[in-house]
């Protein structure tokens, strides 16, 4: 049978526990995959078992039955592992952390092939609630290993993931600005999602607050009376004189009864609603975006990850002088990395412009060939390279490469370093 790239696919990858789900164009909405084709358990365990007799690698529950019945190890733990730099031990054997990486995800992704045997991913987005770059480098390095290339798949923020799924509801929940809280065993963070409508494209942004000192996941495992006061409190600051439309609350901390006497004061004048699922849709509706690319082309999005710049120049192309946009505002900084040649035209100079949509600010950005041996016009051929060392450092440079077989190339490099807000 002939495989046909089809699935749009989006995965919350976190410490606890895996979602998967996919676009379905039957219904033009988000479809979660379950852990079995016999329930409705969508909450994969983030744990990996190795049976003893034929060395399979099995995951969640499946990893719990093993060691259970005694009939294998247990990893646990295994993205705390991967993000430590750490493997595992494996019967005498050390599974390096990109290998348990793809271990993990290829047992995640045959859910898909369980129940679309003759479809392949057309694009996965992953979020992740880690943007450590050693991190997301394993993480692309296991992907690779299981055919999938940075042409069809987006590693993301949790904030991110956020952004898209609450763009892609109804207008009338978003016109104003949208709330979520995240109470994890990490404890309670606060994000609020605004649009900058003056800007073009109108430019999506994310404040955070951290209440984790303040509201831990213990006071729910102690069934602490005071939760939905100590919570009402930390809400209505965080939210005071804000124009709120919705209210999204999420993670494992919300599952207590306690929620119920706090929801009265929460649901005043919005919307509320909680779930586990928001990250995982929020990654399969960005997925959607990058393959149609049209129901949210007039936003940027800017979570933490992202740049608010643009970075452009000015070339002779096509008979005729044209601006060249070299990196796009909204671009995570980890994944710039672009690269294109120049001929150089009766200069030394490689000029570029650096455009902030936020702060609307511009500046300057020259890189001078200095001490080049003279030449012909339009004999030097130049390699520019953009790259991010973090989120507020990027590195341009220009690297000679001669004239082909007419003049010899010095690989100078030359370099600019430019700060970003």
């Amino acid at each position: 049978m002939n495989e046909q790239r089809t699935l749009i696919v989006g995965m919350d990858l976190s410490e606890d526990y895996i979602q998967l789900c996919y676009f379905n164009h039957q219904t033009f909405d988000v479809t979660p995959i379950s852990a079995t084709s016999k329930t409705n358990e969508f909450l994969i365990p983030t744990i990996l078992g190795v049976a003893e007799d034929t060395k399979e690698w099995v995951l969640g529950r499946e990893a719990f039955d093993l060691v259970k019945e005694n009939r294998g190890i247990l990893i646990d733990r295994v993205l705390e592992r991967v993000k430590a730099g750490n493997g595992a031990l494996v019967y005498g054997a050390i599974t390096e952390p990109v290998l348990l990486m793809e271990k993990l995800l290829r047992k995640v992704l045959l859910l898909l092939k369980r129940d679309f045997p003759v479809d392949t991913i057309r694009f996965l987005t992953i979020s992740v609630d880690c943007l450590d770059i050693n991190y997301i480098q394993v993480l692309y390095q296991a992907l690779e290993m299981l055919g999938l290339y940075k042409d069809r798949v987006r590693i993301q923020s949790s904030q991110c993931s956020f952004m898209y799924y609450a763009l892609s509801q109804k207008r009338e929940l978003w016109m104003n600005d949208v709330a979520l809280f995240d109470f994890s065993e990490k404890g309670l963070c606060y994000y609020q999602l605004s649009i900058n409508r003056k800007c073009r494209p109108m430019a999506v942004s994310i404040a955070k607050q951290d209440f984790s000192d303040t509201v831990s996941f213990d006071m729910v495992k102690q069934k602490d009376e005071n939760l939905a006061y100590v919570f009402n409190n930390l809400a209505g600051t965080a939210m005071f004189k804000k124009i709120i439309s919705t209210v999204y609350l999420v993670g494992a901390g919300f599952d207590g009864e306690w929620l119920n006497e706090a929801l009265p004061e929460l649901c005043k004048g919005r919307r509320v609603f909680k779930g586990r699922n928001l990250y995982a849709y929020g990654a399969c509706y960005h997925a959607r975006e990058m393959v149609e690319q049209n129901k949210l082309k007039e936003y940027v999005f800017l979570s933490d990850e992202m740049l608010s710049v643009a970075v452009a120049m000015d070339i002779y192309e096509d008979a005729k002088m044209q601006e060249m946009a070299c990196v796009m505002p909204g671009t995570p900084w980890y994944e710039v990395g672009q690269e294109f040649d120049v001929i150089l035209d009766d200069t030394n100079e490689i000029d570029m412009q650096v455009y902030d949509i936020l702060t609307r600010e511009s500046q300057r950005v020259k890189i001078v060939m200095e001490n080049m041996k003279k030449r012909e016009n339009k004999m030097t051929r130049v390699r520019i390279r953009i790259q991010c060392i973090d989120r507020n450092t990027m590195v341009i440079t220009a690297k000679d490469l001669g004239f082909g077989d007419y003049v010899k190339r010095s690989n100078r490099i030359f370099e600019q370093i430019v700060m970003i807000r």
